[in-house]
């Protein structure tokens, strides 16, 4: 998704270009409130592409040679639609990951 920042008396607002979504509540806000929205998307966007390796992978791989296609019946894409593409099935599919992988990424969860 692309990013429209407007910049007006040190505030900002943050659109999709795609949607033309504001991506705050308040009209402009602050440059540290800018960044801890761009945070916040790039925390979501790593949860995403997390679970969508542990779900897809071989998908999008070369392996001997041939590159593996994603799964058509099931797999990520399926399952984040089947979800209504909502944040909390996503962090509860990254926290179960996250501890059948055993990552080591100094993240507590309860």
């Amino acid at each position: 998704m692309g990013l429209i920042i407007k910049k007006k008396d040190n505030k900002y607002k943050l659109k999709s270009s795609v949607s033309d979504e504001r991506l705050h509540d308040k009209k402009w806000i602050s440059e540290e409130e800018v960044k801890k929205v761009l945070i916040n998307r790039a925390f979501w966007r790593f949860i995403q592409e997390s679970v969508k390796i542990d779900m897809d992978f071989l998908a999008h791989y070369h392996v001997n040679g041939s590159l593996v296609p994603y799964p058509k019946e099931k797999g990520f894409n399926k399952w984040w639609l089947d979800e209504g593409c909502k944040y909390q099935p996503l962090y509860d599919k990254f926290k179960d990951l996250y501890k059948n992988l055993n990552l080591d990424l100094d993240m507590k969860f309860d």
